[in-house]
């Protein structure tokens, strides 16, 4: 946020920003084996194993995954309720190369995914999104 400090004239400052928490290697295995089982666990660990952002997480569809390249297309992100818009900048879309654990955490969230399709078909609205939250894709 831009503001103005009294006494420095008419120059706007910069409000600092919170500095970022960063989690080392334990805490990181640690969230990832308590999320093991639920359905976080995939949206986790395709957060850690590629470091997409919250948002271009939430915009990730079945289609962006190439199984047998190993690879994640970033090309939207959630920009609001149920809106999608392309990355910030021409850098923000891109290729991300995941690994076979990756592979396999997604292709168990796929077939999880598709069994709660059978029981709750009328609340998806989108079924191509990958990791639906309850406005963005469910």
């Amino acid at each position: 946020m831009i503001g103005y400090k009294p006494g420095l004239g008419s120059h706007p400052t910069q409000d600092p920003r919170p500095e970022m928490v960063i989690y080392d290697d334990s805490q990181v295995s640690a969230m990832l084996v308590a999320a093991r089982s639920t359905r976080l666990e995939a949206l986790l660990h395709v957060a850690v194993a590629t470091g997409m952002r919250q948002m271009e997480l939430l915009g990730l569809m079945w289609t962006d995954i190439d199984w047998a390249g190993r690879t994640v297309k970033v090309q939207r992100q959630l920009a609001g309720d149920m809106v999608f818009a392309p990355p910030k900048t021409k850098f923000g879309v891109r290729i991300v190369a995941i690994g076979d654990k990756t592979i396999e955490v997604l292709r168990a969230h796929m077939d999880r995914q598709q069994i709660e399709r059978q029981f709750q078909d009328e609340q998806w609205r989108r079924p191509g999104w990958c990791l639906p939250t309850p406005t963005a894709g469910q």
